[in-house]
């Protein structure tokens, strides 16, 4: 007999007399009562569709189809059913199976839904119990083909009841214990083979950024804003020294890639063999090979450890200045570490959680009745992490106890840095080491700044730009400004912000953002009270980033703030004086404002004057932070107090040459510590002392003439002389020494991620009258006409092939004649400087050019809307004050576009028309 069908035999044979039986024709199981529960046909279809290569119990597949249907018997009928039988988990299956009957009839009616369903319970059934049945696929090809009837009975067989089924129905019992049948989980894993919706991970944010955010959040808050005030002072304090690098020689002059862009010195050889012409093509298609070397190692990331003493000698004042502390330390850590922060309970170290207010309000609360955290820091470990600095904050009275001192000098793991903080506010950095401890930094924490009253943010309640003369276009009284545009860019006074794109500050005192490579600038503020930049923020916390303003010779400075989420902008008086400024910098918070003679530190949060000092007479001004003595190579910090210069180098660290004389001293974005740039040029890490050798051999430099933003180029001149016929401009590298001739636009070779996003296009705006199209001067399809320097110019649908509006030049000899309007100046708000100028016609109609390139129409028919037009020597785009837009891409950004034929029939014409007459 085929095995197969001897399978079915055993599981088509009923259980029991009394539990169910087949048909002669094998075609339906029936109850006692003679109700049909299942098919034939039905079973075939789920045994074709189950994903698993071993057949599950029969029995339980039946069973679990008897469910699915209908007709399905009420829970006590099957119960009655079940009297007499023996095995105690046999009578749990009925209620476990009408949670299966209980889905929607839409739902599980279908094959594949019973499908999933029997692959779903029978997931879980051990190995074990699928070992000795038939493969799914010929069991179902042999009910498929038919049987005989008789092979359905056993005259030899035992009477009582067939273990091999009731062991199919265990099995189903345990699915169903194990599987939760919901049909929403079934619907979704019908659609994704999934039961659960697929969520983001959470990515958690750097414990750095994440204080910072936290200490945005509660800079208003009314009970711990003093608090917060206090950490971010600290900023500038609690830098910790970092563990000198043990780095031989620097892996420069590796090979990670072949690219398609690069500076000639570093064109594969083979390139060189192509003649002249063939290599210019070549280069200038972006088809030649370039090198690109390796990227240097950076220093591994350093986690920290920090315990909080909350002790009976820190109650009060002194836990407040401790959290501050410790709050800083947090802000400062290394973005790419780990931080963890635990405050001693007893005998042991319990964690605290600094990154929620209630976590800062629970250790605020906390009271812990012991003089001294010997105890508690006996259970500290080694730490997971080789990196890792421990840092423990306490009272200065409990770091003086003798007591605390024999516990501290006798753990078994040592805490190489101590923080102390007296009642008075006096705070100290220790550290300690096997040959001793040294004190590192000191400053006063203010309990006057602690206790001062929250000032609530303020915000306008009326737009300025609402309040400006009605004489004005239209459009320059609409916030935010609708159309992108295109301005000439001054490296200088540009900038790029990570994740944000690039920020520029034009000429005529607007700022820009450009956020997309292939889409114009958006202007966020066009009454900027200057158009030099001195500082600027490369990153943005919760996408705010900030910049200082200020013109030679002008008695303020400004501290821009740029809210880049929203797009809005808020300018702040930084300082009023009448001495020159020298330069702008900021280091871990605090604003540097170097005079001839003194430096004064501001806070980045509210613009305010932390502190002035006078500059000992040994020190000049270097750039940056950064001072030379006599002696020393100095920078500046804030202690929270007051303004102190630190040793960073001194001269007797250098090579004995006057060619290792530091011409620049400068920060690097994403490496720490200071860089310097060698007379005879190389770059020299001053953390470790070490020389880098540029790529190329230079000549002494003579100047360095700027440092980009982020301080990985500097545009260096080793000519004879700084007069521009005499100079010799190159590029360097600082992270890969590689050195680049300056190309035809310096501000760019210094920057060249600014070229990626921004896209400039050259718009006309000196004109100087504007007219009409008369039978003299016919032009097809045209509107008006543009009178400039180099001629006039039509300005309409000129193309027949294309429907786009542009200008060209007007090739009939013309010039303007009485029926003709001449633009004049026109006023302009004062915080705006902007050029405008106005023509009128007989008829009242005004036209209006300013000096971004813009054409305002405004007719004397107000029904008629206004119109502006971007006058550019490709397709034209404009807006209107009914909210419609046209043009290309570029100027519209995601607004939708209207077709420039309907703005013609509805704005255009009727406004020349109204002027004709």
């Amino acid at each position: 007999m085929n095995t197969d069908v001897e399978a079915i035999r055993n599981y088509l044979r009923p259980a029991s007399d009394s539990f169910w039986k087949w048909t002669e024709d094998g075609e339906a199981i029936v109850w006692k009562d003679d109700r049909t529960i299942a098919f034939r046909q039905e079973v075939v279809a789920v045994l074709s569709r189950l994903r698993s290569n071993e057949l599950p119990p029969f029995a339980s597949i039946v069973m679990l189809l008897a469910a699915c249907r209908n007709s399905w018997p009420k829970t006590e009928e099957q119960l009655a059913v079940l009297q007499g039988t023996t095995w105690d988990w046999l009578h749990e299956y009925p209620d476990k199976l009408g949670s299966i009957h209980d889905l929607p009839p839409s739902l599980r009616n279908h094959t594949s839904v019973k499908a999933e369903l029997a692959a779903m319970l029978f997931e879980s059934i051990p190995a074990a119990a699928l070992a000795s049945f038939q493969n799914a696929t010929s069991v179902a090809q042999t009910l498929k083909n038919g049987f005989a009837a008789d092979l359905l009975t056993d005259e030899d067989r035992a009477p009582g009841p067939n273990h091999k089924s009731i062991t199919g129905l265990e099995a189903l019992v345990h699915g169903l214990e194990t599987v939760h049948v919901d049909a929403d989980a079934l619907r979704l894993r019908m659609e994704t083979s999934l039961e659960q919706d697929v969520l983001p991970v959470e990515s958690g944010s750097p414990p750095a950024k994440s204080i910072r955010e936290l200490l945005e959040e509660l800079r208003n808050d009314e009970e711990l804003a003093g608090m917060v005030r206090l950490a971010r002072n600290l900023l500038a304090v609690v830098s910790l020294p970092r563990p000198l690098a043990d780095r031989d020689e620097m892996p420069i002059g590796g090979v990670s890639d072949i690219s398609n862009r690069g500076t000639l010195d570093r064109l594969l050889i083979s390139e060189l063999a192509q003649d002249d012409d063939t290599l210019m093509m070549r280069v200038a298609m972006r088809e030649a090979l370039y090198l690109r070397r390796e990227t240097p190692p950076r220093n591994p990331p350093r986690s920290r450890r920090i315990i909080v003493d909350a002790g009976i000698r820190l109650w009060g004042v002194p836990r407040v200045f401790a959290t501050s502390v410790a709050l800083s330390l947090l802000a400062m850590s290394d973005p790419e570490g780990h931080v963890n922060v635990f405050r001693p309970d007893g005998d042991k170290l319990r964690p605290v959680d600094f990154t929620t207010r209630d976590g800062l309000m629970e250790h605020l609360h906390a009271l812990c009745p012991e003089i001294h955290p010997g105890s508690a820091l006996r259970s500290l470990s080694e730490p997971d992490e080789p990196d890792t600095d421990t840092i423990l904050i306490t009272a200065e009275d409990v770091a003086s106890d003798p007591e605390f001192q024999q516990a501290l000098s006798s753990l078994p793991v040592p805490i190489p840095f101590l923080m102390t903080i007296s009642r008075d506010g006096r705070f100290q950095i220790f550290e300690r080491t096997p040959f001793g401890t040294k004190r590192i930094r000191e400053a006063t924490l203010s309990l006057d700044e602690l206790l001062a009253p929250t000032e609530k943010p303020r915000l306008p309640l009326v737009d300025e730009k609402l309040k400006r003369s009605e004489d004005l276009p239209a459009i320059w009284k609409v916030t935010p400004f609708p159309l992108r545009l295109s301005h000439h860019i001054r490296p200088e006074n540009t900038w790029r912000v990570r994740n944000y794109g690039v920020l520029s500050i034009t000429n005529d005192r607007r700022l820009v953002r450009w956020d997309r490579p292939l889409l114009g600038g958006r202007q966020l503020a066009d009454n900027l009270p200057s158009r030099r930049l001195h500082w600027c923020r490369l990153f943005a916390e919760n996408g705010v980033t900030q910049c200082v303003i200020g013109d030679p010779g002008q008695s303020k400075l400004w501290l821009v703030t740029i809210d880049l989420d929203t797009d809005l902008v808020a300018v702040t008086v930084l300082l009023t004086t009448q001495t020159a400024v020298r330069g702008v910098c900021e280091y871990t918070g605090v604003l540097f404002v170097i005079y001839g003679n003194s430096v004064s530190a501001h806070s980045l949060v509210d613009a305010r004057s932390l502190t002035k000092v006078e500059l000992p007479s040994p020190l000049r001004w270097l750039n940056g932070r950064y001072f030379i003595g006599r002696k020393s190579y100095f920078a500046v910090f804030y202690d929270g107090d007051q303004i102190w210069f630190e040793t960073i180098l001194d001269f007797k660290d250098l090579p004995p040459t006057p060619e290792a004389h530091l011409v620049r001293i400068f920060d690097v974005e994403g490496e720490s510590g200071p860089f310097g740039l060698m007379l005879k040029p190389a770059i020299f890490r001053i953390a470790d002392r070490h020389r880098f050798p540029l790529s190329k051999p230079l000549k002494p430099v003579r100047e360095v003439k700027r440092i980009s933003h982020d301080g990985r180029r500097l545009l260096v001149n080793t000519g004879t002389s700084r007069h521009r016929g005499d100079a010799k401009l190159w590029i360097v590298n600082t992270r890969n020494q590689e050195v680049s001739r300056c190309g035809s636009d310096p501000g760019f070779s210094l920057d060249p991620d600014i070229r990626q996003v921004v896209r400039q296009r050259d718009v006309r705006k000196k004109f100087h009258a504007i007219g009409l199209l008369t039978e003299q001067r016919k032009s097809e399809n045209g509107l008006f006409m543009l009178f400039g320097s180099s001629g006039p110019m039509v300005l309409g649908f000129l193309r027949k092939e294309t429907t786009k509006l542009i200008i060209r030049k007007y090739h009939g000899l013309t010039v303007p004649d009485g029926r003709d309007a001449f633009f004049r100046p026109h006023d302009t708000p004062q915080d705006v400087r902007i050029r405008l100028k106005f023509a009128s016609f007989s008829d009242g109609s005004q036209v209006f050019l300013d000096s971004r390139g813009l054409l305002h129409l405004r007719s004397s028919d107000r029904s008629i809307p206004e119109a502006t037009i971007v006058l550019t020597d490709f397709e034209l785009a404009g807006w209107s004050s009914d909210g419609r837009m046209w043009g290309p891409r570029y100027y519209l950004g995601h607004h939708s576009a209207t077709d420039p034929e309907i703005i013609v029939k509805e704005i255009l014409r009727p406004f020349v028309k109204r002027i004709v007459g």
